[in-house]
């Protein structure tokens, strides 16, 4: 599968801009994440830049085209005059054939996971990435940048866009991916067996973010096999995180001693 990306904007077209964001920095950051995601599934990647370029929109259909791609992928962040407008969509030649059925996987899957609301699938047939590409092709819309909250998710969490349209091309393709290939970014997302392990490591603030741990099956096991073997190396607790323990301990010391007082003076 040869899946052509296309970061929105570059160079000389900085593409929306708002709080001191412009576009073609947010689509060229989740495109990187994409690109390496796509790639970590076993397909084939071309881009239409990995910098801060220009390349005209006949141009980026008409490479897309010469490398044979089989799906087309445009990122952008919207903008509206309006601050309250909000939430995803996605551009396509239509609804119903290939390019409306990978639109729509990939908007729900946006949706669902960035918790954006959903704007559907907007009909575009005046846009050269769309109209002027052999294959089915696609125009996202991640959020709006105007939008002081959707453009502090597309400034904080790339990477999470990223995944999203990933999932919803998976799904486009019918493609599930082999347990050995998932990524767990949350605690909540690592199996029950394994889960008082890592909660260890998260407690002594072993990861940078909490909210992406982006760790695969394979070290999930091996963090679990170290820690029962009593060979998993843990750092100290923070200060914060011993100040937080001792109160736990004071706390669990009190309630004991006031169980202990009440049952004496029960048996009085």
């Amino acid at each position: 599968m040869k899946i052509w990306i296309d970061a929105g904007h570059g160079g000389t077209d900085s593409g929306a801009y708002a709080g001191g964001v412009a576009e073609k920095e947010v689509t060229l950051s989740i495109c990187l994440y994409l690109e390496a995601r796509l790639e970590q599934a076993g397909m084939t990647v071309e881009m239409t830049r990995r910098t801060d370029v220009y390349e005209s929109v006949m141009a980026r259909a008409a490479m897309a085209n010469d490398w044979n791609g089989d799906l087309f992928v445009s990122v952008h962040a919207n903008a509206a005059q309006s601050t309250a407008a909000t939430g995803t969509e996605v551009l396509s030649y239509d609804l119903d054939g290939a390019s409306g059925r990978l639109a729509a996987d990939i908007v729900q899957a946006i949706a669902s996971q960035l918790g954006l609301k959903n704007r559907g699938v907007k009909v575009r047939r005046d846009l050269a990435v769309i109209n002027a590409t052999n294959m089915p092709a696609v125009l996202v819309e991640t959020a709006f940048l105007t939008n002081a909250s959707d453009r502090a998710l597309l400034t904080g969490q790339p990477k999470a866009f990223a995944d999203a349209i990933a999932a919803g091309i998976f799904q486009y393709l019918g493609w599930e991916e082999p347990e050995m290939e998932k990524r767990y970014q949350t605690l909540a997302q690592i199996p029950t067996w394994a889960q008082l392990t890592i909660e260890k490591l998260l407690a002594r603030d072993v990861f940078a973010d909490d909210n992406q741990l982006d760790l695969s099956l394979d070290m999930v096991r091996m963090f679990v096999l170290l820690d029962r073997y009593g060979v998993l190396q843990v750092p100290p607790l923070s200060a914060t995180a011993q100040a937080k323990a001792a109160m736990e301990e004071a706390q669990a010391a009190y309630e004991k001693a006031k169980a202990a007082w009440e049952l004496l003076q029960e048996a009085k």
